[in-house]
C-alpha cells in the first residue's frame, strides 16, 4: 500500500501569503495520492469521523469509488449508505432527503464531485454534523469552500455551508473521471482569476 503523502493542510492551518500568521481553515486534512486504496479507515478516523457514518453516493460514483470506501469504513462502525438517484440535482429537496436519511449519523462522507459536495455540504450544515469528501473527479475547484450551490423553488443561490474536514483525491480515479468533467475542472481553475474579481 505504500506510504501516505504530506497532508497539504497540516493541523487545518496553512500559511498567510501576505507573510501574516497562518490561517485557520475548517478543512484539516487534504490528501493528493497516487492511490488511496486502502486507507479508508485510517484517512477518516484521523479526522474524528467515527460512529455512525453516513456515505453519500449516486449511481456513477457509487461504482467508481463509493463501493470501495464504504468497505472500507464497516470495520470503523456502522456506514449508513445513502444512494442518490442517477444525476441528482443539487436542489433544496434532495438535500433535504440527505437529512432525512442522515438524520442518525454522527458524520457524512460525500464520495462524488460537484453535486454531491454541494449537496453533503448544505446538509451538515443544517444537521451541524462534521463531513469529509473524497473526490471522484477535478471538474471544480468548490472542494473546501463553505458555501453551496442549491436550487430553491427554480433559483440557483449560494446558500452558507459548512467546510469539508478532509478531502481526498485519488489520482487514479481523478484521471479515469469523464473528459468533460476534467476539462470543466481546467475552465474553473482558469476563470478563477476575474470570476473572483467580478
Amino acid at each position: 500500500m505504500g506510504s501516505l503523502p504530506q497532508n497539504l493542510v497540516a493541523g487545518g492551518l496553512i500559511m498567510d501569503p501576505e507573510g501574516g500568521p497562518p490561517i485557520s481553515l475548517p478543512t484539516k486534512s487534504v490528501l493528493l495520492a497516487e492511490s488511496l486504496a486502502g486507507w479508508e479507515p485510517e484517512l477518516v478516523s484521523d479526522l474524528g469521523l467515527r460512529g455512525r457514518v453516513a456515505v453519500v453516493s449516486d449511481a456513477t460514483p457509487e461504482e467508481v469509488l463509493g463501493a470501495r470506501v464504504k468497505r472500507g469504513l464497516a470495520s470503523l462502525g456502522r456506514v449508513i449508505p445513502i444512494l442518490l438517484p442517477f444525476h441528482p440535482k443539487a436542489d433544496l429537496e434532495t438535500a433535504e432527503a440527505i437529512m432525512a436519511q442522515a438524520g442518525e449519523a454522527d458524520a457524512l462522507l460525500a464520495v462524488g464531485s460537484v453535486t454531491i459536495n454541494d449537496l453533503c455540504k448544505y446538509a451538515v450544515a443544517r444537521l451541524e454534523r462534521p463531513y469529509a469528501v473524497f473526490t471522484t473527479a477535478p471538474s471544480m475547484n468548490g472542494y473546501t469552500s463553505v458555501n453551496a450551490a442549491i436550487t430553491v423553488q427554480g433559483l440557483k443561490k449560494t446558500l452558507p455551508a459548512a467546510g469539508a474536514r478532509g478531502v481526498f483525491l485519488d489520482l487514479k480515479v481523478l484521471a479515469a473521471a469523464p473528459k468533460r468533467m476534467i476539462l470543466a475542472g481546467l475552465g474553473d481553475s482558469l476563470c478563477r482569476s476575474t470570476a473572483q474579481a467580478d
